[in-house]
Order: C-alpha cells, then sequence, then structure tokens
C-alpha cells in the first residue's frame, strides 16, 4: 500500500528537484536611501519565512504530482498527492495577507476563534518602550475574503498592493479552493459513493465507480502551473512593497505625494531624512533669529545642518511613522538638549 501511494525512484526525485530549483523569487533590493525600521525588519523577516515555507511545504508536493502525473503513475497515488497538494497551496494566499494585515495596520484577528475575556500583555512594543499594553482581539476576524474587501476600501488604487489581491481571485484559484472545500466538507476525489443532497426525511446519494479513474488530473495541474506564477509574482511584489516603500496613499489622506526633507550633518556622513512638514516652521524660526530650530539631526539633536534641495517621495505611511517618531520622541529631547546648552 506504501509504495502504491508514494512511488518513488532516482528518475522521480531528479525530476522533482529539478523544478524545485528552477522555482526562484527575486526578493528585490532596498531603496537607497531608504528608512528602515524595527516593524518593516520583522515583517520582511515574515515575508522570508513564507518564501521557505513555500519552496519546503508548497512546492514539493505540487511539483511531484506533477511528476506522478506526466509519468502517468496509478490513479490511487494520483488523487491522493492532489488531495495533498490542493490543502498546501490554498494556504498561500492567507499567510501572505497574515503578514500584510498587520504591515499595512489593517488589524484583523489572525485566528477565528472566540475571545475568552482575558487580557494580553506586550512588555515590547516596536518602539523600544518598556510597558505593559492591554491587548484584546479585533471582532475582525482574518480570512481571504475579509482582507480583500478591507484593503479595497481602505486604499487607493495602485500598481502593487492592488494587483496582489487581484491575483488571488483568478479563475483557477476559484477552482482550486472549489477542489479544497470539498475535500474538507463533503468527499475525497476519489470517493466513489456520497450523499448529494439531502433535507429532512428525504436525502439523495450518488454512486460513481470511476471517480477516481476519471478525475482530470491534466486540468488540475494546468490550475497549479497558473498557481504558482500567481504566487511567485505576488510575493514578489509584496518583497517590492516592504523594500521600495510602495504602500498606497489611504483613501482618506489628505495628501497624494508626501516628502522627507533630506539633510546632512557633521556627526557622521550619512544622510538625514525628516518630514518636509517642519521645513515652514524651521523658517520662520530662523526669519525671527530664534535659538529653536524646526529641523535638526535627528540622530544627535543638532541644529547645525544642510538641508539638500533634493527630496525624497515617500508613501503615506512612511511619512506618518517619521513624523510620529520626529514630533513626539525626537522634539522633546532637542527641547531638552537646547534648554541646558
Amino acid at each position: 500500500m506504501f509504495d502504491e501511494l508514494y512511488p518513488i525512484n532516482r528518475g522521480i526525485s531528479n525530476k522533482v528537484d529539478s523544478l524545485v530549483n528552477s522555482y526562484q523569487i527575486n526578493e528585490s533590493e532596498f531603496e537607497e536611501e531608504g528608512i528602515i525600521t524595527l516593524e518593516g525588519m520583522s515583517h520582511l523577516y515574515l515575508l522570508k519565512q513564507l518564501k521557505d515555507n513555500l519552496q519546503q511545504r508548497v512546492i514539493h508536493p505540487i511539483y511531484y504530482y506533477q511528476v506522478l502525473v506526466q509519468q502517468e503513475e496509478n490513479k490511487k497515488a494520483l488523487t491522493f498527492h492532489a488531495e495533498h497538494a490542493l490543502m498546501r497551496i490554498a494556504t498561500v494566499w492567507e499567510h501572505l495577507f497574515q503578514i500584510l494585515n498587520t504591515y499595512l495596520e489593517i488589524g484583523m484577528t489572525p485566528l477565528k476563534i472566540k475571545d475568552n475575556g482575558d487580557e494580553w500583555f506586550i512588555i515590547n512594543d516596536f518602539s523600544g518602550s518598556k510597558k505593559e499594553n492591554n491587548f484584546k482581539n479585533s471582532d475582525r476576524f482574518l480570512d481571504r475574503d475579509n482582507f480583500t474587501k478591507e484593503v479595497k476600501v481602505k486604499f487607493t488604487d495602485d500598481k502593487n498592493l492592488r494587483p496582489i489581491i487581484n491575483l488571488s481571485n483568478k479563475q483557477h484559484w476559484k477552482k482550486i479552493r472549489f477542489y479544497r472545500n470539498s475535500i474538507i466538507h463533503h468527499k475525497f476525489l476519489g470517493q466513489s459513493m456520497f450523499v448529494s443532497k439531502a433535507k429532512t426525511g428525504h436525502y439523495l446519494m450518488q454512486i460513481n465507480n470511476r471517480a477516481e479513474e476519471t478525475f482530470n488530473h491534466d486540468e488540475l495541474l494546468n490550475y497549479f502551473t497558473f498557481a504558482l506564477e500567481d504566487i511567485k509574482k505576488a510575493l514578489e511584489l509584496t518583497f517590492l512593497l516592504f523594500k521600495k516603500d510602495l504602500t498606497p496613499n489611504e483613501k482618506l489622506s489628505s495628501k497624494e505625494t508626501y516628502f522627507l526633507l533630506k539633510i546632512k550633518c557633521s556627526c557622521n556622513h550619512r544622510i538625514k531624512l525628516v518630514p518636509d512638514l517642519f521645513y515652514e516652521l524651521d523658517t520662520k524660526l530662523l526669519e525671527d533669529e530664534h535659538e529653536f530650530h524646526g529641523i535638526f539631526c535627528p540622530n544627535c539633536l543638532s541644529d547645525n545642518i544642510q538641508i539638500l534641495e533634493d527630496k525624497k517621495e515617500v508613501s503615506n505611511k512612511t511619512w506618518s511613522e517619521a513624523f510620529n517618531e520626529y514630533y513626539f520622541n525626537k522634539i522633546p529631547l532637542y527641547l531638552e538638549k537646547k534648554l541646558n546648552e
């Protein structure tokens, strides 16, 4: 029985390894002078972990199934590994959306479990402060449909995030999800007898003794081929989203474009980035010959800096994070430093 379900030899192994090695995902490069945050690096690690798990837990079963179909192995083995591959590949989108859910600050609860009323405690948040925060589940649970709807409501249409969403809803994915749901909730692919309809006091039993023999593996394999290309594109787009700062604007954002000023300071050779909103304040303070400045080095807090003409365009998300860090964390330190001089 085991040998019948798991055909394996050197030829099959080599073919599967060759297919797996040919499936490469481009992780992209970081934006020059980009802002690297703990939150961004944490989500990038999650994405890399998803990529690794994809290679180990999804790609191998699908390509093993592909080789078995091409070698016309016994039908029992084919339907068994078709089911395995379906269950694996159907998980990928929600695993990716789990990562985007927190990165995009959508905030859906990861698991469909009822909150037992107990409070969670977070000791270290991403700002590095040590404090306890009461933390309770959101009332919104994450699944593919809920997540994609929320993205369309919250963000403007764009060339990066929206294509990721659209890829997950192609026709072959609808067929894959249909097969997966049928296996979980109704019947196995090769099952010959099953209840097809039922109501109180009545039911209809369906029999197909050749179900395992007649299942269309070539058609399913075609769905998998397109699906793997979609997953590759989606992960590459997500790597771009993270590393090139391509998060689209929220529909409620007040501007279409956001910029950070580039400044130089003698404390080191690196270009520093400051929200452009403080430029007008800095100009006004300088005109009044005030001892305080609106723009200073966020590294050493010196206001003896050079503001470069070139500005860096960033996403609404990155600008907001930079503003909050500068306004709430850096300005109080700068004022304290000036008052003590």
